[in-house]
């Protein structure tokens, strides 16, 4: 009996169950009648046992159906209200655009749908798919939009696929197409809402600068259940950047495989291709373009065009100086192309493409760094020569730079090789700077070292047997110099050829030897304007020559720092018209070589040393002198204190004293 009772309540349960079953299965029930169906059988559910499908899976089951009608029910409410909003003129709805209905429709369906597309946001969209981070963000962005505060639980599209075996079947009998068919497109509907709202966003979100890629739109697009506005706008910037990227993508294989090859070779290819990178970064530029170009940051395309257009444009303009590209300097071709600026040459290094690319981590171009090696090549030797020749020449201040050089080290440096290429600013100054050089060196040679001099020669007259500036015949040599015409002749030409060598910015050997001699002629001068006349001891009369004893020293310490600081370079100079100048701690002398003529340099030279040499030695025996006068005038004292004179001879003796030191 137990037995046959336990058989009838299986039974019951299995027939139970098989109603419940036939109720998911039957083809023929439409969404009203399955879900009437479903809560019936629910009702009939055996109790005082555990049946399967459970009671919580039914229930599941009977809230998906219930929000199918929910749905179809709230559907058929806003169309009602649509039609109505239709029915009225367009001039006094609130919003008066071409997209009127549709905002009406996402009015409506938040007033009406809120809490079922809340419960059923897991059907809102059209397919299965993997949303980006972005969509995912705008989706959620979407269902709080509908969001009241007071929504039923969400339904999991996953709890109910894993319900049972017939979970999945259950939802296509409220979400699928055909149920949405039979039910006149309720979810197509709410889905076009939702979708219309996400994609808004989405552009929104473009156009105020946030991130959007291709491939966030591309999805998008995939889940559009019905043409519109909005999705032509989707699908037109979907197609624009996909053209943009194909156009881009293309320019720059070309532009890659161009850079390959020697661009000097295919000017032709390198302008065209310099034209397509300006037209495909003007669409990127431009406001027609701008959204499209926005979804193609994150691909680099752009900064890849960008990079790629200034290359070409650098090569486009240093190919405008076929002298970087003449492979032998100062041939008749080199000679015939114009060379270029060092200041162009320096703007064309600074702006190369080489450092920007190695700072962004791309790969260089072959032929970009081809002809960089041959700018910064050129660039390094133009910055080598313009360094040593305002090391020679103070371009910047205009002073004389005070180191000796050749002139030849100048005319070498004129005619560099670089300067078949390169065009300097410092090149014209040198050139000047040699032509004054050349010329100092010239009328140096003649006026003063070449020709022997026709007029008075000093030279040829009876010199001094002792040294002092007082010759034996009591004449003064200073004088016999300074008072001669060799003397005037000689201060012509040495003013002659100070105001050209002051011309000069850079002191070569002659114009350092130009500058000794004046220096030499200024001691003489100096020394003879210091001697004064002076009235002599034999009365007002007879007048002498006076040269102080404090001006002498002077002078003779000025003409030692003259004499003593001679550069060997002017040394080597007068060695070269024979003339020897010994240069030592106690003697000071000049010395004619062999087959040398009496010119008016080494008259000035002679003369000066033999001058300075008597300066010394009357400074030293004027030293001498005043110990004699010391002692006489000591004797004298000696002879007055003690009133006695030993001997007429002593007297006498003392009297000859006296008048030898006066």
């Amino acid at each position: 009996e137990e037995c046959n009772h336990l058989r009838e309540i299986e039974k019951v349960v299995n027939g139970w169950a098989a109603a419940v079953n036939q109720v998911l299965v039957n083809d023929s029930h439409h969404l009203e009648a399955r879900y009437n169906e479903l809560v019936k059988v629910e009702a009939s559910r055996p109790k005082g046992i555990i049946a399967n499908p459970p009671r919580h899976v039914v229930d599941l089951w009977v809230r998906v159906l219930k929000w199918g009608l929910n749905l179809k029910t709230g559907v058929e409410s806003i169309t009602e209200k649509l039609l109505e909003w239709k029915a009225v003129p367009f001039q006094q709805h609130e919003v008066e655009t071409q997209d009127a209905e549709f905002h009406e429709s996402v009015r409506l369906t938040k007033l009406l749908l809120t809490s079922i597309i809340v419960e059923g946001q897991d059907f809102m969209l059209s397919k299965d798919v993997t949303l980006t981070p972005l969509l995912s963000q705008l989706r959620s962005k979407t269902i709080t939009s509908f969001s009241n505060g007071n929504c039923a639980r969400l339904i999991s599209r996953k709890e109910v696929v894993e319900s049972s075996i017939h979970g999945e079947l259950l939802l296509s009998r409220v979400i699928g197409a055909e149920a949405d068919l039979q039910s006149g497109f309720p979810l197509r509907f709410v889905r076009d809402i939702f979708w219309r709202i996400m994609a808004c966003s989405l552009i929104q979100h473009s156009n105020n600068g946030g991130r959007v890629d291709l491939n966030d739109v591309k999805i998008l697009s995939t889940l559009c259940v019905r043409d519109s506005k909005v999705s032509s706008s989707v699908n037109k910037l979907i197609g624009d950047a996909e053209q943009l990227q194909r156009n881009a993508t293309n320019v720059v294989a070309t532009c890659l495989k161009l850079l390959q090859m020697n661009c000097f070779l295919h000017q032709n290819e390198l302008r065209n291709c310099l034209v397509d990178l300006q037209i495909i970064q003007s669409d990127f530029k431009s406001q027609e373009f701008e959204s499209a170009a926005g979804l193609l940051r994150s691909t680099g395309v752009e900064t890849m065009i960008a990079a790629k257009l200034t290359s070409v444009t650098w090569l486009v303009d240093t190919f405008s100086h076929p002298i970087i590209f003449d492979s032998v300097n100062g041939s008749e071709q080199s000679r015939s192309i114009d060379p270029i600026s060092v200041d162009d040459l320096r703007l064309l290094y600074e702006r190369n493409p080489v450092s920007v690319t190695s700072r962004g981590g791309n790969d260089l171009d072959k032929e970009v760094l081809r002809v960089y090696n041959l700018v910064k090549d050129l660039h390094h030797r133009a910055q080598e020569w313009q360094k040593t020749a305002r090391s020679l020449i103070n371009v910047n201040k205009g002073s004389t730079v005070s180191e000796i050089i050749k002139v030849e080290t100048i005319e070498a440096l004129t005619q560099s090789l670089i300067l078949s290429k390169v065009t300097c600013s410092e090149l014209s100054i040198l050139k000047n700077a040699v032509s004054v050089a050349l010329e100092v060196k010239d009328r140096l040679a003649n006026e003063l070292f070449r020709d022997e001099y026709n007029g008075i020669d000093v030279n040829k007259g009876r010199l001094p047997e002792r040294s002092s500036l007082l010759a034996a015949s009591g004449d003064f040599l200073l004088y016999r110099f300074t008072g001669g015409e060799m003397y005037s002749a000689i201060e012509k030409a040495l003013n002659s050829l100070k105001e050209i060598s002051s011309q000069l910015l850079v002191t070569t050997e002659d114009k350092a030897t130009v500058d000794w001699m004046v220096k030499v002629f200024d001691w003489v001068t100096l020394l003879r304007d210091a001697v004064t006349d002076q009235t002599a001891v034999e009365g007002p009369n007879n007048m002498r020559l006076v040269l102080k004893v404090d001006h002498a020293l002077s002078i003779l310490e000025h003409g030692h720092a003259v004499f003593y600081s001679i550069p060997d370079e002017v040394q080597q100079q007068l060695f070269l018209n024979k003339i020897t100048t010994k240069i030592l701690p106690r003697k000071l002398s000049v010395e004619m070589m062999k087959q040398s003529t009496f010119t008016l340099g080494l008259s000035l030279l002679r003369w000066s040393a033999m001058l300075f040499e008597c300066l010394k030695v009357d400074l030293d025996s004027q030293d001498s002198w005043k110990e004699a006068v010391l002692h006489v005038t000591e004797t004298y004292q000696m002879f007055e204190a003690n009133g006695l004179v030993s001997t007429f001879g002593r007297v006498t003796e003392y009297n000859d004293q006296v008048k030898e030191l006066v």
